[in-house]
């Protein structure tokens, strides 16, 4: 079973799911104040937060069940006050 990230802006209520989650990663960015990588995602978030979205966590709930440096803690932040978790497991 594979688990899948979708992320829904609470403002907008557009949904970030697949290749839209290059212009969430953009945004991150942008809130963290650095320069987009074309190859990179932002302080590796996929592969360590988002991951954890995928599996059905809260941004809440990654905050209170880790230690996080300054960079994921803002990361985090943001994703929580920004966005619904929509993310669901399929085959």
């Amino acid at each position: 079973m594979a688990a899948y990230l979708a992320l829904k802006d609470k403002t907008t209520k557009e949904l970030y799911t697949k290749q839209k989650l290059i212009e969430l990663d953009e945004r991150f960015c942008e809130e963290l104040g650095v320069k987009p990588d074309t190859k990179d995602w932002v302080l590796g978030w996929m592969d360590i937060i988002g991951i954890r979205l995928a599996l059905g966590k809260s941004a809440s709930e990654i905050l209170e069940n880790g230690v996080w440096n300054s960079e994921y803690t803002q990361l985090l932040i943001y994703i929580r006050d920004n966005f619904d978790n929509k993310s669901y497991m399929g085959f």
